[in-house]
């Protein structure tokens, strides 16, 4: 706890810094040219503090700054300015630090990979260094930062006070759940075993599209070690995308969207980290990389069956479907204002067309759907935020960002028209096939036959007793009714009584 104590210290100064000035500028009486002029000083000095306290205690802080610094289309630009930085590179350690993480790995075998010292690469938890193996093929190694599940525990104490916070703002929101969520994210981030996993998984079907996976030695890799083939090219992050042609950018950026829809609709696995640093570009090949899985979530066939229904009511442009589709995810409760939701789904649709998101921004209109979002959210009581909703959000915001960079005057809906018509085309087959598996579903929970295959395969079958005789009885006596039945009636009646009869007793026998 004591390691703790100067990152929560840190963590809550910087928290008290920031509700100060905000608090300063928003409730104060003042004109509003000092007002403006207060709130950019207030912005860039907390932006700074911002960056200087993500890059002193890294771990968790880093994933946050390169989110900030993704996202210049909403949130103020001194903070994506200054956390730009964090996109591609976290401050390295030396190699005296993280090299007894790689002997305890590789126990000292002679044929193991010959490491550089110095880091090519650096992340929130782990850092990658060149190595070339003894037939001479180059490999990156990922080598996670000793002592790293003290500091994570520290970040996660700081982000939910953080969070609690902030539910003054948003009451009725349920943030311990996003709290929750990003634990489970830490945790999984730090068994490199998981992160090799999740890359074989893709390697192939995302190799089939076009967006290449480094793949994994098996051999060399381990709880707190990955190693990888060696994959050529720069990252986006630290490229000059000016020098590439526009109509190249537009197909990287292409190229990204339908590798991302790949990953949620059809593969059931996609990658919640597309940062600039973690996509590498090689102009020779006109090959783009997808590294560092240590960041996924899973999806079931019912949630990208809603994701699916979600992107068909953006592609035409019903907000009435759209509105269908964001219940069925369960972003919002049914019991919420429901016409106005549509309201604000048809304005939105109307603002945001496949205008790049600056624009939108910054025009009257869209200012004045995101004013009238926010205060529908305010008011919202009893939110439920789905599973996945952090990552979800994560990698959208991530993806978004890449392709303002890279396509300036576009939007993720207007990149993904192409995937977004192949959707609309197979959507038949695809609502066949959601409304099949739902109604074996039903009857399956109906007949409880999960349970009653589970009972047969534990259970030893009973002695087998006699039967009652009374349903042969009965189905005797009104066979013979129904032969001596004075009207149609009355046999057909009997008759069918007698076959209920003989049914009860064959199944009973």
């Amino acid at each position: 706890m004591l390691a703790a104590l100067p990152r929560l210290i840190g963590g809550l100064w910087l928290l008290l810094r920031l509700a100060v000035g905000y608090a300063l500028v928003l409730k104060a009486p003042m004109p509003a040219s000092v007002r403006r002029w207060l709130r950019g000083v207030v912005e860039r000095r907390g932006a700074a503090a911002l960056v200087r306290h993500i890059r002193r205690h890294g771990a968790l802080l880093i994933k946050i700054g390169q989110y900030l610094g993704s996202r210049p289309d909403i949130i103020p630009a001194a903070y994506a300015d200054a956390c730009a930085g964090l996109r591609d590179q976290a401050p390295a350690r030396p190699w005296a630090v993280v090299a007894p993480v790689v002997a305890a790995a590789w126990a000292g075998r002679a044929d193991a990979p010959v490491l550089e010292p110095a880091a090519i690469a650096a992340a929130s938890i782990g850092q990658v260094h060149r190595g070339r193996m003894p037939d001479g093929s180059a490999v990156a190694v990922k080598i996670q930062y000793p002592g790293l599940e003290r500091a994570v525990a520290a970040d996660l104490v700081v982000l939910r006070l953080a969070l609690r916070l902030l539910r003054l703002a948003l009451p009725g929101w349920p943030l311990e759940r996003i709290a929750d969520e990003v634990a489970m994210i830490s945790r999984r981030e730090m068994d490199y075993r998981l992160e090799a996993e999740a890359a074989e998984r893709l390697r192939d079907p995302l190799g089939r599209i076009g967006l290449r996976v480094p793949a994994v030695l098996a051999e060399w890799s381990g709880p707190k070690v990955l190693t990888m083939a060696f994959a050529p090219g720069a990252s986006l992050a630290r490229t000059d995308l000016t020098a590439i042609a526009p109509a190249e950018r537009e197909r990287v950026a292409k190229l990204l969207v339908k590798g991302f829809l790949a990953q949620l609709l059809d593969l059931g696995l996609f990658h919640a980290d597309p940062h600039g640093g973690n996509l590498l570009y090689d102009p020779e090949r006109r090959e783009l990389w997808l590294l560092d899985f240590g960041m996924v979530a899973e999806v079931t066939e019912d949630e990208a069956a809603a994701y699916r229904r979600f992107l068909l009511a953006l592609a035409r442009r019903d907000p009435d479907a759209l509105v269908a589709a964001v219940l069925d995810l369960g972003f919002v409760m049914p019991e919420a204002d429901l016409p106005e939701l549509r309201r604000l789904a048809r304005e939105a649709l109307g603002a945001i067309g496949d205008k790049p998101p600056a624009e939108v921004l910054a025009s009257a209109r869209g200012q004045a759907v995101a004013e009238a979002m926010d205060r529908f959210l305010r008011n919202l009581r009893g939110v439920v935020l789905p599973r996945n909703t952090v990552l979800l959000s994560r990698a959208t915001g991530l993806l978004e960002g890449v392709c303002v960079s890279l396509v300036p005057d576009r939007n993720l809906i207007a990149l993904a028209r192409p995937e977004l018509t192949r959707l609309v085309l197979r959507q038949p087959v695809d609502e066949l096939h959601w409304q099949w598996r739902r109604f074996r579903r039903r009857v399956e929970r109906w007949w409880d036959l999960p349970e009653r295959v589970d009972r047969l395969v534990a259970v030893p079958p009973a002695p087998v007793r006699a039967a009652a005789p009374w349903p042969w009885i009965a189905a005797a006596v009104l066979l013979v009714a129904a032969a001596w039945a004075p009207d149609p009636t009355g046999r057909l009646l009997c008759a069918t009584g007698a076959a209920i009869a003989l049914a009860v007793a064959v199944v009973r026998r």
